[in-house]
């Protein structure tokens, strides 16, 4: 499995979402794909800086069948641990991502693991992901796999400024 170099804070229905891409890299299939995702922040409590954990909700935490990409997205709203998140507030809090994948092998039936991690300056803000997918001379699409870190840069402002939907008064709205 190959991770996109970076994690990307991009527009979200609306709102921001975290997000990263994986490729599984190999020609067999996946299945029973499954992703766990954490925030390390180092925090003040009681007077004590100490590293805290919080697991991250996903757009979609489980694949039943991957041959392809997958991008992970972790909607960033009211109730998210990273509500309010600024580039400036990550720093500080010396933010890291967690990611866990585990996943059926077909060909041999093996399990697979996979670990990797962003730390908070690996986080691209003001951009989204580029598209993945190239078309052939003959017309086929298949996934570029050079373009799983490409980024296309929005507007300064665009997802290093908290939205609207992260306030408290949009729970439940």
């Amino acid at each position: 499995i190959r991770f996109s170099e970076s994690a990307v804070v991009a527009p979200y229905e609306g709102g921001r979402g975290l997000m990263f891409r994986f490729v599984n890299a190999q020609p067999a299939e996946l299945s029973d794909v499954q992703v766990r995702v954490s925030v390390a922040l180092v925090e003040e409590v009681n007077g004590n800086r100490q590293r805290t954990f919080y697991p991250l909700a996903l757009e979609r935490n489980s694949v039943d069948l991957f041959t392809l990409h997958l991008t992970v997205v972790h909607p960033i709203t009211a109730d998210s641990p990273l509500s309010g998140a600024t580039p400036e507030s990550l720093r500080a809090a010396q933010a890291e991502l967690l990611i866990l994948i585990n996943a059926h092998e077909e060909t041999f039936s093996t399990r697979v693991t996979a670990r990797a991690s962003y730390y908070w300056d690996e986080i691209r803000w003001d951009a989204k992901f580029a598209s993945v997918f190239a078309t052939s001379t003959d017309g086929v699409v298949a996934i570029d796999v050079e373009r799983l870190d490409r980024l296309d840069r929005l507007e300064p402002g665009t997802t290093s400024v908290p939205s609207a939907s992260e306030s408290p008064e949009s729970v439940g709205t």
